[in-house]
């Protein structure tokens, strides 16, 4: 929920951008981490990065079908939890997030 949330600070940059500015990917590596301990109570570990890595290139698949109606390069991807690209009002978007973070910070307490 929270990997794309340094863009409310710096602005998205479209990847093959962000590839070649370095220093743009240090200031929001850092400014991450910082969102990441005020909400989570740490940064993520190399293995919750690429899990959310995956995730995030998983979904430029479909971003580009249904958004950009391109094709794709290589096989679709297999998602773990449903999306839906329909277009919601601020105050809902706002009020599902907020019932997902909720959820997930419960969840992971109690693995704690």
């Amino acid at each position: 929920l929270l990997h794309d949330a340094g863009e409310a600070y710096l602005s998205d940059v479209p990847g093959p951008l962000k590839r070649q500015m370095e220093q743009f990917r240090k200031w929001e590596d850092a400014l991450l981490d910082v969102i990441y301990v005020k909400f989570l109570g740490s940064v993520l570990t190399e293995e919750e990065a690429a899990v959310v890595k995956g995730i995030d290139e998983d979904m430029l698949y479909f971003d580009l079908k249904y958004l950009l109606n391109e094709v794709p390069d290589g096989p679709k991807p297999v998602m773990r939890s449903g999306f839906s690209y329909r277009v919601c009002d601020f105050a809902s978007v706002e009020k599902r997030y907020l019932e997902l973070f909720e959820a997930f910070t419960r969840v992971g307490l109690r693995e704690e």
